[in-house]
């Protein structure tokens, strides 16, 4: 009895273990990216925190990946009450946005942020794509103590067509496994865009390949506009351009058919 009773304890022990782990990649799941540090400058203003409006720019060598971020974030962030434009509508053409050693033009970046009336500027900055390997070292699930003992070989348990050594009762094992992810890290800058005072400074990291780029990027996004009112940024209140108004009917008027 005393093995049985083991043997039911290691099945709860190991389903609560797979359970776990699948509750742990479902949360991995709803959000590629993750924060991993942040500064917030705490000198600033309440006026500084109320945002009426972002450029959205990133800074990367592909331009395909450039436009992707640009767009899907300030649609994201104007679907959210935060009125925001990709820096690329308000560049002309040939005008360099960055300079020969990296960093930005800042009076191109200047007057497309008075174009586009932006309050703010958020940079997004890519920084490379690490490894990580996870090495799973595996389970193995024998026949004892689950069918040894007391119910092991006898009139009941013992060998034969169902109860027998086989497959099913004789143990399994799940092989070790090595695994490899890419995680792309990246950095974002909120600026001013009147003197370029940096607001706030994050880092994150993005698994690849679980998504598509585009919802990888939405979920980046939304990811973005939480941490930006938890860190107390604030956005006028104002009925979004995007929303449907409802008609103000007069009481006593009957509407027209």
């Amino acid at each position: 009895m005393k093995k049985l009773y083991r043997g039911l304890l290691l099945v709860l022990s190991i389903a609560g273990f797979l359970a776990l782990n699948g509750c742990t990649a479902v949360q991995e799941q709803v959000n590629p990216t993750q924060i991993n540090s942040q500064w917030l400058n705490q000198s600033v203003t309440f006026d500084q925190k109320t945002i009426t409006g972002i450029l959205v720019v990133a800074v990367s060598s592909d331009p395909t990946t450039q436009r992707l971020y640009e767009d899907i974030t300030s649609t994201t962030f104007t679907l959210n009450g935060i009125p925001s434009e990709p820096v690329y509508k308000y560049l002309s053409p040939g005008s360099g946005l960055l300079l020969q050693n990296g960093g930005l033009n800042l009076p191109i970046l200047r007057q497309a942020a008075k174009n586009a009336k932006a309050s703010d500027i958020l940079v997004i900055t890519f920084n490379g794509v690490k490894n990580q390997t996870v090495y799973n070292p595996g389970v193995t699930w024998g026949p004892d103590p689950f069918w040894g003992g007391p119910f092991g070989p006898g009139p009941f348990m013992g060998p034969g067509p169902f109860m027998g050594p086989g497959p099913m009762w004789g143990g399994w094992a799940i092989p070790p496994s090595v695994t490899t992810n890419q995680y792309l890290v990246s950095n974002i800058q909120l600026l001013l865009a009147k003197d370029y005072q940096t607001l706030w400074t994050a880092s994150f990291t993005t698994l690849l390949e679980q998504f598509s780029n585009e919802k990888t990027i939405e979920l980046y996004s939304q990811l973005l506009v939480q941490k930006l009112l938890s860190n107390g940024f604030m956005i006028p209140l104002q009925t979004p351009s995007y929303q449907i108004k409802a008609p103000v009917l007069n009481p006593g008027v009957t509407p027209a058919p």
